[in-house]
């Protein structure tokens, strides 16, 4: 296995950075390049529930800081190019080989209060990765504001970084929005965490007067007691499925998302592509991704208030699109390089 490439991808098992592992499998399966590639997976990885990751060569490792070291000891040394694809660079120092590191995971590198516990936890994190970052190492982010961030945080070079985004959206089909309907329909594609700011979205939501010929809707992806004022309703759907999402999509209006800091914004392309509209907090990563219909200021109930608001008087809205570019290819033209 001389002059061929591991990707190390321990760490990742759910969530965001799952369908990032997903969809560069894909795309090196569409190559007919998977037979040069090792894969580290995470222990906790389902393998049954995506055969694709059966189709890779790999070996399962334990999120554990000794089965990572073990793992490189006994498998690195075949490869000229490591790729790290869970944010972290290899457990030691490795000089004579290339090594990127795709850092995509913003709150690692910056505190927003999501609680005592995995502040602290990010924290120790970031202090590891510094310790094991190394000038010789190449990164790759998503965004020039990540980019910006990691110079300052991680003191990496700039001169080190490449900013190549990459997701996928080619499943989702536009649908036909009728912004003047009866009844306008908002989601949040969220989590628990407090950065996503949901106790003022709901504030903003309840306070807000809409005009009372129309039923508006607002969807959570999280677990809640519906909510039921006049005209309005707040409804907690829960974590939905990739397929359940989709159908979301296809029937709302407008993508709300009054996150304080977010690395990248997946839901925001996706929902831009099914024909939603958005209404985006007013931080630099959403600026750099899209044109959104609207920009509020996350801290203020008023002004998340005011653009829903607004939201439904569709006279004022311009409709949101896309600038954020794919660069998947980029960035397996990068890693192939010495190959």
């Amino acid at each position: 296995m001389v002059n061929k490439i591991l990707i190390d991808s321990i760490y990742i098992h759910a969530f965001g950075g799952k369908k990032l592992l997903e969809y560069l499998i894909k795309s090196l399966k569409k190559r007919k390049l998977l037979n040069n590639i090792l894969f580290f997976f995470d222990y906790r990885l389902d393998l049954k529930e995506d055969l694709l990751f059966n189709e890779c060569n790999y070996y399962k490792i334990k999120p554990r800081i000794s089965s990572r070291i073990s793992a490189y000891k006994k498998y690195s040394k075949n490869f000229n190019t490591i790729v790290c694809l869970s944010n972290i660079p290899p457990p030691y120092k490795i000089l004579e080989k290339t090594v990127y590191i795709y850092f995509h995971n913003l709150l690692l590198i910056q505190d927003f209060s999501n609680g005592l516990y995995n502040s602290i936890i990010n924290k120790l994190k970031k202090i590891y990765i510094k310790q094991k970052s190394f000038p010789n190492y190449n990164w790759i982010v998503q965004t020039d504001y990540m980019k910006e961030q990691i110079v300052t945080s991680l003191f990496i070079k700039k001169s080190r970084i490449k900013v190549f985004p990459f997701f996928d959206i080619s499943n989702i089909k536009e649908s036909n929005k009728n912004f003047k309907a009866s009844t306008i329909k908002f989601l949040y594609v969220t989590s628990n965490l407090r950065h996503k700011n949901i106790k003022k979205l709901i504030n903003a939501f309840k306070l807000s007067s809409f005009n009372n010929k129309k039923k508006i809707n607002l969807y959570l992806t999280i677990d809640g007691e519906d909510i039921f004022i006049e005209n309005k309703k707040i409804i907690f759907v829960g974590n939905l499925e990739k397929k359940e999402l989709l159908n979301f999509y296809k029937k709302a209006h407008y993508l709300i998302y009054p996150s304080y800091a977010e690395s990248f914004g997946l839901p925001v392309l996706e929902a831009i592509k099914s024909g939603c509209n958005v209404i985006l907090s007013n931080i630099s990563t959403f600026k750099e991704i899209c044109n959104s219909s609207l920009f509020f200021n996350p801290k203020s109930e008023e002004s998340i208030s005011k653009s829903m608001i607004k939201a439904v008087n569709v006279d004022y809205i311009n409709k949101s699109n896309i600038v954020v570019k794919n660069k998947i290819d980029n960035f397996i033209e990068l890693i192939f390089k010495n190959v």
